[in-house]
């Protein structure tokens, strides 16, 4: 806009309306002392207008309070001395900050219907329902958060960031995602829940980096993932558990980057109708590391998967994808495929098992391309009941038993494969070879 009002009073007004500004930001005190104009912190909401700040004395309060304005609250102490008896919600699109406040002891704690709300270093302790409930419209950001011993830790139907939390303790699941949600969740410890650690469900899509999850003993595994979800764990730990690590069920996706999962019984991975992708990662210790099952599909690379008691690979009318992997050191197999199952195994070693190595039957097929199979206690490829192979570039050596077996019906279209050094004969006599 042109205006001729000389420089100066143009910078008088300038100056003025600044000074309006920072009238607007009021500093409001609420404390239990007796002379306090502000007792509850609903009434400090009730006079407070956007912008301003609302400082909390130590006590505990016990309230509910409703918030449809822009404002701070801000406890002037540790969270655990001031403590809020009662629920926040959080309307109408306001923009809330949260800091130094300890939510316990109440039906629910911290609501985001439409709005957002930043919440920093705070505490949500035995909340009987939902610690924090982000819905469709919500957004939320958690820093130096810790969520423990209550129904839900995080519920989430919209979306929400967190960083350095502790969620641990819960009754149900620790960290609930659903509808659309978005959560990026990063260098957490979730652990000792009743539950599972996460839920994924429905459309949502999910990051968790950096984070560890463990000590989950329920009939439900650490992470569950189903519907049509989408999730990805980058640099994480997943470990100790009797319940298992992650279950991935119907049309759900979970991707492991350079992850460990160790010692999670009985299995590190069980895919249903889903599908997992392994990149990069570690799978140690356990009874079995991969199950995959109806037409589910696990993509392994550059992985290790070692010392499981059971088989480490499992697929039943399923399919997987070894690339650039090293599977070791099992008590059964190494890879099981069956009843119609389909293995595609390339630039991988495979080797220390003490049942076939490789072990295919009931119509399943192998393909099979520059890799090693070695040093097994019992035969290195087993194929049966009218089975399949294709095998190029391969080697097999060093296997106590016959190191091919085709057998019951079976075929195999073997390329460029050496075979030596075995303790019995290369091959199983009364085979088909194309």
């Amino acid at each position: 806009m042109i205006t001729n009002e000389p420089f100066g009073q143009l910078l008088k007004k300038a100056v003025y309306l600044a000074k309006i500004e920072v009238i607007r930001v009021r500093k409001i005190h609420v404390s239990r002392k007796l002379l306090s104009k502000y007792k509850t912190i609903e009434q400090a909401v009730f006079d407070a207008k956007d912008g301003d700040l609302i400082q909390i004395d130590p006590g505990t309060y016990r309230e509910s309070v409703i918030i449809s304005k822009s404002i701070q609250l801000v406890g002037l102490d540790e969270p655990e001395n001031v403590v809020l008896n009662g629920s926040i919600s959080v309307i109408d699109g306001a923009s809330v900050t949260i800091k130094n406040v300890s939510f316990t002891e109440s039906p629910k704690g911290l609501a985001v219907e439409q709005g957002f709300a930043q919440v920093t270093h705070c505490q949500f302790t035995r909340i009987n329902k939902h610690a924090i409930h982000v819905y469709e419209n919500g957004h939320l950001n958690l820093t130096d958060v810790t969520v423990r011993h209550s129904g839900i830790g995080l519920f989430i139907l919209g979306r929400a960031r967190a960083e350095y939390c502790a969620i641990y303790g819960q009754l149900g699941s620790q960290i609930y995602v659903g509808g659309n949600g978005r959560l990026i969740m990063k260098h957490a410890h979730i652990y000792q829940g009743k539950s599972a650690a996460c839920y994924f469900d429905q459309n949502s899509r999910n990051l968790l980096e950096n984070c560890q999850l463990y000590g989950h003993h329920s009939e439900h595994m650490q992470i569950k993932a189903k519907a049509s979800s989408e999730t990805v764990l980058k640099d994480c730990l997943v470990y100790e558990s009797d319940s298992g690590a992650a279950s991935i069920l119907e049309n759900a996706k979970l991707t492991f980057r350079t992850c460990t999962l160790t010692n999670n019984q009985p299995e590190q991975v069980f895919v249903d109708g889903g599908q997992a992708i392994v990149q990069n990662s570690l799978i140690e210790t356990g009874k079995r590391a991969i199950s995959v099952f109806n037409e589910g599909n696990a993509q392994i690379e550059n992985t290790i998967i070692s010392s499981h008691s059971n088989d480490h690979v499992y697929v039943i009318n399923a399919s997987v994808y070894l690339y650039k992997s090293t599977i070791k050191f099992g008590g059964k197999s190494g890879v099981v495929l069956g009843n119609n199952a389909y293995g595609h195994i390339e630039s991988s070693d495979l080797f220390g098992h003490e049942m076939p190595q490789i072990a295919t039957s009931e119509k399943a097929r192998l393909s099979m391309k520059h890799s090693a199979v070695f040093y097994g206690k019992h035969y290195g490829v087993w194929l049966t009941e009218q089975a399949s192979a294709d095998i190029s570039h391969c080697r097999f050596y060093e296997n106590e038993f016959n190191q091919l077996v085709i057998a019951d019906g079976s075929e195999a279209d073997l390329n460029d494969v050496q075979v030596f050094d075995g303790a019995q004969s290369d091959y199983l006599s009364k085979i088909k070879v194309m």
